[in-house]
């Protein structure tokens, strides 16, 4: 499912009012009512939404979705230290 960053507070029913995610949401993925996403807050809360009214923007936000702010798998960086100059 899509993430999408939103200004401002939580509220329910949540009405977006950006017009770069308005466009990219309702003419390139052609969002339609009853298509859910996540919406991520200001205050990194993440939300899941249900469109429930395309002309007036409106989504519902059905549940809170827990923030996994740790990778899925371990990861080991190296690094080589560079020759000096000769």
């Amino acid at each position: 499912m899509q993430q999408y960053f939103v200004p401002g507070p939580v509220t329910n029913p949540y009405q977006v009012q950006e017009k770069d995610l308005l466009k990219h949401l309702f003419s390139v993925l052609r969002l339609q009512e009853g298509e859910q996403l996540i919406f991520v807050f200001d205050q990194g809360e993440k939300w899941q939404a249900r469109l429930i009214d395309r002309d007036a923007v409106l989504f519902e936000l059905e549940q809170s979705v827990p923030a996994d702010k740790e990778l899925p798998v371990q990861v080991t960086l190296a690094c080589a230290y560079p020759k000096g100059d000769k």
